[in-house]
């Protein structure tokens, strides 16, 4: 069955990552790279992590594990899921300052 969920999970993941990163850029990174900011790119990668985020914990944090994927271990999806939210913190930590 988990042959069957990886390639769905693996896109969500890939997706979320695109989305943080976006709005890392378009919120944090632009300003300390002296770019412009796109506002509009913000609100829209913020629309797309909003999903992923609900579209992982509703589907893929289900089961009997405490992983992703149900597992009882974490694996490396886990670890680069949490470098990935770990992004949010930043940005939270720069924009309070």
């Amino acid at each position: 069955m988990i042959e069957d969920t990886v390639f769905p999970f693996v896109y969500d993941l890939v997706y979320l990552f695109f989305a943080l990163a976006g709005f890392v850029l378009n919120t944090v990174l632009a300003p300390l790279l002296g770019l412009p900011l796109n506002k509009q790119a913000a609100v829209e990668a913020e629309k797309v992590l909003i999903s992923s985020l609900s579209t992982i914990e509703n589907i893929w944090l289900k089961g009997d594990g405490q992983y992703l994927l149900g597992g009882f271990r974490p694996s490396i999806a886990d670890l680069s899921l949490v470098c990935e939210i770990m992004q949010l913190q930043v940005k939270v930590a720069l924009g309070s300052s």
